[in-house]
């Protein structure tokens, strides 16, 4: 049987406010085969890099924004969502999911939850104009056409380092 996850796209990240929780569009889901190879390394690259983003959070640089994207699983159904307004004490990484869930039911929008290092998917340094981490993000935005990366890029405010 062929199973996939459900992310939420780059676009969400428009909504992304230090201080909000985002509202979902239905629009901004987009399905990924769990067989995606790129996906996959990429989610791996994040996982390898995580130490980068909880060093930096441990002292956070002011004006920052920072999220980490995080799998939930309910039954068979996985999804990626993005995690925000983040506190790191002592090791444990917690947050509020900044997205509404379309394919879980035991989390929800604004919940804050636990961050496991296993069931990180991304992570976000967002400063200025450039965002570090984000290899999700970027994978989407290597498989978006010239016009599509540059409207991106030009609503998102940032690029990656």
């Amino acid at each position: 049987m062929k199973t996939g996850r459900l992310i939420a796209t780059p676009f969400l990240l428009l909504a992304l406010s230090c201080s909000d929780v985002a509202q979902e569009d239905p629009a901004n889901i987009v399905f990924v085969s769990a067989e995606d190879a790129s996906m996959n390394a990429e989610r791996s690259r994040a996982r390898a890099t995580f130490a980068t983003f909880t060093a930096e959070l441990a002292a956070p640089h002011p004006d920052t924004h920072y999220s980490v994207k995080v799998m939930f699983q309910d039954g068979d159904a996985v999804e990626h969502l993005w995690v925000n307004r983040l506190a790191y004490q002592d090791g444990v990484l917690t947050g509020l999911i900044d997205s509404e869930p379309v394919h879980v039911a035991n989390v929800r929008l604004g919940q804050r939850v636990q961050v496991l290092d296993d069931n990180v998917s991304d992570w976000l340094i967002l400063r200025d104009d450039r965002y570090r981490g984000g290899y999700t993000i970027r994978l989407f935005r290597d498989r978006m056409t010239p016009s599509e990366r540059q409207k991106f890029d030009s609503k998102m405010g940032a690029t990656p380092e």
